[in-house]
C-alpha cells in the first residue's frame, strides 16, 4: 500500500457462468445481487473516493435488435431498482449475432456526502463487432444518491428491438481505487 492509496478487489467473486438474461424494453440487471458486492451505509465517506467495476460476457441478437440502453444503479440490484446513476446508449445493434465478447466498465466517484450524496459515472461500454460508447453519452454529471444507506451498484441493460437479445456475463470485477 502506497500512503492511503490503493486498489482492493471487493468480494464475492465469481467461480461460475451464470445463466443468460433476456433483455426487455426495461432495464435488466446484467449480474444477480449475490455475485455484486454490498456497499455498506456510508461506505462512500469522503469526497474523491472511487470505486471501478468491470463486467465481462457474452451477447447475442436477434433479427431485429434495434438498440441498447446501458445503465447502473444504486439500489437492491435487482431490474430497474435504486437511483439511476448514469445513462447511455448503443445504436444500431447488429443483428443475428451469437455470443460475441462486451466489456462494460465504469468509474464511480463520490462527490458529496450524506443523504443527499453524489456519485459521478464515467466509463465505456465495448461489444465486439459493433464498436464501443462512451458512458454517458454527453457530460457526465453529478447524480444525488442518499450514501448512507447499504446498497449494490447495479450494471443494467434495456433494448428497444425484438426479444431475442440476451447477455451472459462470464466475470465482473469491482475495487476500491482509493
Amino acid at each position: 500500500m502506497d500512503g492511503p492509496f490503493y486498489r482492493d478487489s471487493l468480494k464475492p467473486h465469481v467461480a461460475t457462468t451464470v445463466g443468460a438474461v433476456t433483455l426487455s424494453t426495461t432495464n435488466k440487471a446484467l449480474v444477480p445481487a449475490q455475485y455484486l458486492p454490498l456497499f455498506p451505509a456510508n461506505y462512500f465517506n469522503w469526497i474523491g473516493k472511487a470505486v471501478s467495476a468491470r463486467i465481462f460476457g457474452q451477447f447475442t441478437t436477434g433479427a431485429t435488435p434495434g438498440n441498447l440502453t446501458d445503465v447502473w444503479y444504486f439500489g437492491n440490484g435487482g431490474d430497474a431498482n435504486g437511483t439511476l446513476l448514469v445513462n447511455g446508449g448503443f445504436s444500431g445493434l447488429s443483428a443475428n449475432v451469437t455470443g460475441v465478447s462486451f466489456e462494460f466498465d465504469a468509474i464511480f466517484r463520490c462527490m458529496a456526502l450524506g443523504t443527499s450524496g453524489g456519485i459521478k459515472v464515467t466509463g465505456k461500454l465495448l461489444i465486439a463487432g459493433m464498436g464501443f460508447v462512451m458512458v454517458p453519452n454527453t457530460l457526465p454529471g453529478t447524480t444525488t444518491v442518499d450514501l448512507t444507506v447499504a446498497n449494490y451498484i447495479s450494471p443494467q441493460w434495456s433494448r428497444s428491438g425484438s426479444t431475442a437479445e440476451s447477455v451472459t456475463f462470464h466475470d465482473v470485477l469491482y475495487e476500491a481505487l482509493n
